[in-house]
C-alpha cells in the first residue's frame, strides 16, 4: 500500500517530514526519485529576504554551489545540484551518514585525545583545499561536522558560506552575524570573514573536543590558544600550518564505540597520503587556462569579449574566465590596446567568480599593462586598484591592503577621481582592515576623517573602538 504523498522540489526531490532547521534554511534528507538515492537538500525562501539583498544573495549562494562543486576532498560532501522551485532556491548535495561532533562532545567524556587530535586534522584539510578554493565556510560549529562511521570527517552545511572576492562586506553588513556566536571571530562584527575567520571557529572546536581532559598536551594547547586569538593576524597564517602541525601528533586511535563501526585504517592512510600533498584545490581550468584557441586561427577580440560578457551575465564566470585566458594566450604584444583590454576583462571575471588569490595577481598585471597607457587618475585604473585592494582583505593579508587602499584615499588621483560615494566605502573598507590588523587608532582616526552624508559612520565607529587592540600595534 502506497504512503501518503510527500512534496516534491523540482518535480524530483522527495523531501522528508521533518527538516533540520539551519542558520540560512531548511535542510531536508530528501530522496532523489530519478537516481534512487537519499540526497541532502537545502532550501532558501527568497520571502524572507530583504529585497534589497535578495538577488545579491540568491547570486551568491548559486555562485557558492558552483564553486563547492568544484572542490573535491574526501571531507566535503558532493553538490550534485542547484536551482530554483518557485520562491526558493535550492542547493543539493551529498547525504552523509554519522554523528556530528556536537553529538560526539555530549555522550563521550571525555573524547580521547588520538581522536581529538585526528578529527581537528580532518577539518584543517577539509579548511585548507576550501580557502584555497576561495570558499570560507564562516559557521564552522561542532553541528556542522559529521564524525562517519568509518572514521572519516567532513565538514558540512556552507549555506552561510561565501565567496570571499569584492563584495563579502557589502552582502554581509558589519553587525550583521551569520552563525554560532561562541564561534563566530571578533571580525565578523566588522563584516569581514578571511580563512582565518574560520580558523578562530576550528581553536573553540578543538576547545569544545578537549572538555574533561585534565592535563591537555602543551602543543595542542598553544595550537587551540593561537586559533582562537582576538586579532586575526595573531592566529596561524593558514589552515595548511595548522593541518601540518596537528598531523605530526597522529597517532594509533582507540575504539570509539556507538560512532566508530569499521576500521579508520583506510581514512588514516587517506590522510597520511593528504599530509604528503599540501592541501590545494584542483585548478578550475585544468588542462586549458593558456591554451591557445588554435595554432593558427585568429582571435575574433570582439567577438572573445563578447562572448565573456555574455558568459558573466548568465552567472558562468570560470567559462568567461577560460575564454579571456585562451584569448590572452593567443594575442601577442603586451602594448596593443586589446590586449589591456582582454587583461581587464580578466581580471574583473575573476573578481566576478569569486577567486580572490588569482584576481589580485590578474588586477596586478592588469594594472601594470594599462598604466602604460591610461593616466593614474582614469576610472579603469581606480576600479582595478579597489579590487586588487578588495582580494588581498579578503585573502587576510591585511597589510598589502592597507597600503593599496592608502594610494587610494591620500593621493590626489584618488582622492579627485573618485566619486563621493565609493570615496565613503573606501575609508570604511580602508577602517574595517586597520581594525582587523589591530590598529584601532588608526581606523577610528580614518573614520573620523570623513566629511558629509554617510551610511553608518557612528555604528562603526562604535565597534571599531570596541575591536581588539593588538599589542603589536598592527602596522
Amino acid at each position: 500500500m502506497n504512503g501518503p504523498a510527500r512534496a516534491l522540489v523540482a518535480d524530483r526531490y522527495e523531501l522528508s517530514k521533518a527538516p533540520l532547521v539551519g542558520g540560512m534554511g531548511e535542510i531536508h534528507r530528501a530522496y532523489d526519485t530519478r537516481l534512487d538515492r537519499f540526497v541532502a537538500l537545502k532550501l532558501i525562501n527568497r520571502d524572507l529576504l530583504d529585497d534589497d539583498v535578495a538577488e545579491e544573495f540568491v547570486r551568491r549562494f548559486r555562485r557558492e554551489a558552483r564553486l563547492a562543486a568544484r572542490v573535491t576532498h574526501p571531507g566535503i560532501p558532493m553538490i550534485h545540484d542547484v536551482g530554483r522551485d518557485g520562491r526558493r532556491e535550492y542547493i543539493v548535495a551529498e547525504w552523509v551518514e554519522g554523528s556530528t561532533i556536537r553529538e560526539l562532545i555530549d555522550e563521550v567524556h571525555p573524547v580521547p585525545l588520538p581522536w581529538v587530535v585526528f578529527i581537528a586534522t580532518q577539518v584543517s584539510a577539509v579548511l585548507a583545499h576550501t580557502h584555497a578554493a576561495s570558499l570560507i565556510h564562516r559557521d564552522l560549529a561542532p553541528d556542522n561536522v559529521i564524525l562517519c562511521p568509518d572514521g572519516g570527517v567532513k565538514v558540512v552545511d556552507f549555506g552561510a558560506a561565501i565567496l570571499y572576492g569584492g563584495l563579502s562586506t557589502r552582502l554581509t553588513p558589519p553587525g550583521l552575524v551569520i552563525g554560532r556566536a561562541r564561534y563566530q571571530a571578533p571580525e565578523r562584527t566588522l563584516g569581514i570573514s578571511t580563512p582565518r575567520t574560520d580558523l578562530y571557529a576550528l581553536g573553540h572546536l578543538i576547545q569544545d573536543l578537549l572538555t574533561g581532559h585534565e592535563h591537555i598536551p602543551d602543543d595542542l594547547a598553544i595550537v587551540a590558544a593561537e586559533l582562537t586569538s582576538e586579532t586575526p593576524q595573531h592566529r596561524p597564517g593558514s589552515a595548511a600550518e595548522v593541518y601540518d602541525r596537528l598531523s605530526a601528533r597522529l597517532e594509533p586511535l582507540p575504539r570509539l564505540v556507538g560512532f566508530v563501526n569499521r576500521s579508520p585504517a583506510e581514512t588514516i592512510l587517506r590522510y597520511n597520503e593528504l599530509r604528503r600533498r599540501p592541501a590545494t584545490a584542483v585548478p578550475e581550468n585544468a588542462g586549458t587556462v593558456g591554451r591557445p584557441l588554435s595554432d593558427s586561427t585568429p582571435v575574433d577580440l570582439r567577438r572573445v569579449r563578447s562572448l565573456a560578457e555574455r558568459y558573466g551575465r548568465d552567472g558562468q564566470h570560470h567559462r568567461a574566465v577560460e575564454v579571456l585566458e585562451e584569448a590572452i594566450a593567443q594575442t601577442p604584444g603586451r602594448d596593443r590596446p586589446e590586449h589591456a583590454e582582454l587583461h581587464r576583462d580578466l581580471a574583473m571575471a575573476l573578481v566576478a567568480a569569486g577567486d580572490a588569490a588569482r584576481s589580485a595577481a590578474a588586477c596586478a598585471v592588469a594594472l601594470d599593462i594599462l598604466q602604460a597607457r591610461l593616466p593614474e587618475g582614469h576610472p579603469a585604473i581606480l576600479h582595478l586598484r579597489r579590487e586588487q585592494a578588495r582580494a588581498h582583505a579578503d585573502l587576510g593579508e591585511g597589510a598589502t591592503a592597507v597600503s593599496l587602499y592608502r594610494r587610494l584615499v591620500d593621493e590626489p588621483c584618488g582622492r579627485d577621481g573618485l566619486p563621493a560615494d565609493d570615496r565613503y566605502a573606501i575609508h570604511e573598507e580602508l577602517a574595517v582592515q586597520y581594525a582587523v590588523l589591530g590598529d584601532t587608532a588608526r581606523a577610528v582616526e580614518v573614520l573620523d576623517s570623513l566629511a558629509g552624508p554617510a551610511s553608518m559612520p557612528g555604528d562603526l565607529a562604535a565597534r571599531v573602538r570596541l575591536f581588539p587592540e593588538s599589542t603589536a600595534g598592527g602596522r
